[in-house]
């Protein structure tokens, strides 16, 4: 063998023993990123030290988790309704909020059953 083919046989040798690590890390970064995340199953505190008004306004309602704790989607909607409604009578309350907060109430009347307009078509809010 000689100079040259030794030298490249070992340069070779080098470089897939410093690209097997960096491809192993990648491959099971990937195998990590595709894999489904864990289901958060209780809800998330605020934190009282910060300033409520500070915050961004968020509405953090927990859906059902696969062990069917949590709300349903009309717990949700009824919790969005009473929080919708308080907002209204904060700065935050405003005319795209409230028919927001309409389009709401129609929904929870939809999924009770509950006629949301008249014979005349006229919406009902209650």
């Amino acid at each position: 063998m000689t100079n040259g083919k030794a030298i490249t046989i070992l340069m070779l040798i080098l470089a897939f023993l410093i690209l097997l690590p960096v491809s192993i890390a990648e491959t099971r970064r990937i195998w990590h990123m595709t894999q489904p995340q864990p289901q958060q199953t209780t809800p998330t505190a605020i934190d009282p030290t910060q300033d409520r008004y500070k915050q961004s306004p968020v509405l953090a309602i927990m859906w059902r988790t696969p062990n069917a704790g949590g709300m349903t989607p009309l717990g949700v909607l009824k919790s969005a309704s009473k929080r919708m409604q308080y907002e209204q009578g904060t700065p935050l309350g405003n005319d795209q909020n409230a028919k927001a907060l309409v389009k709401v109430l129609e929904a929870v009347a939809i999924l009770e059953g509950r006629e949301i307009v008249t014979e005349d078509g006229f919406p009902i809010i209650e």
